[in-house]
């Protein structure tokens, strides 16, 4: 029973998501339904790989350590130049110091290496 509960909820899941997608739709006849299933094998190949691979899972954890980084480097950059106000995140500014600025990187960071 517990094998058909691992199979059967990601399928419920995923179904239930495309039926909530397509009941949105304004234009449901213009839907390609081919694109949106090599997007949903797409995302199964590429769970199976984290999942199952050491290698591929060593892969998304260094590109998460890399992320986590740069959000080490904006959350530096916003305590050299607002101070304490960048540290204190319990203040009534908090987000606008804490988390404004680490959009503002990832946008700048995103811009210059798109011209790259």
């Amino acid at each position: 029973m517990d094998i058909v509960l691992v199979i059967l909820r990601p399928v419920l899941g995923i179904g239930l998501l495309l039926l909530f997608c397509y009941s949105l739709s304004e234009r449901k006849d213009k839907i390609r339904w081919s694109l949106v299933a090599y997007g949903v094998v797409l995302q199964i190949l590429l769970a199976v790989l984290i999942l199952k691979l050491p290698f591929a899972h060593e892969a998304i954890r260094s590109v998460s350590q890399l992320f986590n980084a740069l959000v080490g480097f904006s959350n530096e950059s916003a305590a050299f130049v607002f101070g304490t106000l960048a540290s204190d995140s319990r203040g009534t500014y908090g987000f606008a110091f804490t988390v404004l600025p680490t959009i503002i990187f990832f946008s700048a960071f995103s811009a210059i290496l798109y011209y790259l």
